[in-house]
């Protein structure tokens, strides 16, 4: 392999970019083929077209813009008792410095009191998602339910 400037003492080569005949980046790399008494006999490069990476770049950008999102329609969500306990769960949550991952046994009962006195169980299955949100089961609700009762 006559050597082309590249240096012959390394065995991969990059990744680097390249432009494609048609435009579209490619990210490259490229190995040093060797024989049996390790003289570089050729390369092997492996291109990555990377057009449809920037493609799904842009969709999430657009996504994650924040300047681009309107505030929730009311009118999509003003019957949808699972979204209002999410946000009643997320902001209880936040004003205690705290996250899902770190709740605690009585941090989950004191979740389930307050839902309780927001009436969030007047809704059909509304243990079941509660349950579910918090991590516990069904009867576990219905548990911290008849605690605060007696």
């Amino acid at each position: 392999m006559s050597n082309h400037g590249v240096d012959e003492s390394k065995d991969v080569i990059g990744p680097y970019e390249k432009l494609n005949w048609d435009g579209r980046k490619l990210k490259s790399i490229s190995a040093v083929i060797r024989n049996s008494t390790g003289k570089a006999v050729g390369l092997m490069c492996i291109n990555l077209d990377l057009s449809k990476f920037e493609e799904f770049r842009q969709i999430i950008d657009r996504f994650m813009c924040p300047d681009r999102l309107i505030p929730q329609p009311q009118e999509l969500f003003k019957d949808d008792w699972q979204e209002r306990i999410n946000i009643f769960v997320h902001e209880h949550l936040r004003n205690q410095h705290k996250h899902f991952d770190n709740l605690t046994r009585t941090d989950k009962q004191e979740l389930v009191k307050l839902l309780n006195q927001e009436g969030a169980f007047k809704q059909k299955n509304a243990a079941s998602y509660i349950g579910k949100v918090l991590g516990i089961s069904r009867a576990t609700v219905y548990k911290y339910l008849s605690e605060f009762k007696n």
